[in-house]
């Protein structure tokens, strides 16, 4: 399995300098499915874990588009529980 990540070499001075959140927002997901991926159900809810203090409550999309296998977490929002409502997708908690 195969996880999807960015990496940024420059920053251009104009942007500020933030701590980048290791998980994506829903769009980046849905945006995936627009480029062909496919959600394989079931969904796995369980814990992102950022640092021993600050855990946060995610989705783990597992998505394919013919042989290719990938990852999306997606933290656990209001948007993303209605994703996974109205595509009735399973979701085991582990």
């Amino acid at each position: 399995m195969r996880v999807h990540t960015q990496f940024v070499t420059q920053v251009p001075a104009q942007l500020p300098m933030t701590t980048p959140e290791p998980t994506a927002p829903l769009e980046h997901l849905l945006r995936a499915l627009e480029h062909g991926w496919r959600v394989q159900s079931p969904v796995y809810g369980r814990r992102i874990w950022f640092t021993a203090e600050d855990t946060r409550d995610g989705y783990y999309f597992i998505l394919k588009r013919g042989a290719e296998t990938d990852l999306a977490v997606v933290t656990a929002d209001d948007q993303a529980r209605q994703f996974i409502r109205l595509q009735h997708l399973n979701v085991i908690a582990t």
